[in-house]
């Protein structure tokens, strides 16, 4: 029973890693529109949200089932808590994210102003320089 448990927490630790990197995917792609102004990959990024999503439900749901069949000692039980409230945390920036993508389309399409556009890359990019950071120390 302890087996099946760690293998299943292992497979909710690699769907927490990949929507990491789908929401850092995003993220990349959302500050590269504001280079190239591609109203197309605004819309992609906006359609991948949807796909992040469903990435954060699949692992709610999966780590509710692992609660309720494998009833975990304490501290596997925290663990599977804080996955699931990491999940949640990444669905909220992959919103985030697809929201500047929408607004990016709304910007591009006025006047620029190269200093605000710098800035707001550099603070994306820091950001990003975060999120990967943390993604490589999980």
């Amino acid at each position: 029973m302890r087996e099946q448990f760690q293998q299943e927490l292992t497979y909710l630790q690699g769907q927490l890693s990949t929507m990491f990197q789908e929401v850092n995917l995003s993220l990349e792609d959302t500050l590269a529109i504001f280079a190239d102004q591609d109203y197309l990959r605004a819309q992609a990024i906006m359609e991948h949200d949807r796909l992040i999503n469903q990435k954060e439900q699949d692992i709610e749901m999966d780590c509710a089932r692992l609660i309720a069949l494998q009833q975990p000692v304490v501290a596997d039980l925290r663990l599977v808590i804080s996955i699931m409230q990491v999940s949640s945390d990444l669905e909220r920036m992959g919103d985030h994210v697809a929201s500047v993508a929408k607004s990016s389309i709304k910007v591009t399409k006025h006047q620029q102003v190269p200093a605000i556009e710098e800035k707001f890359i550099d603070m994306g990019q820091k950001v990003l320089n975060v999120s990967r950071e943390t993604l490589s120390i999980y």
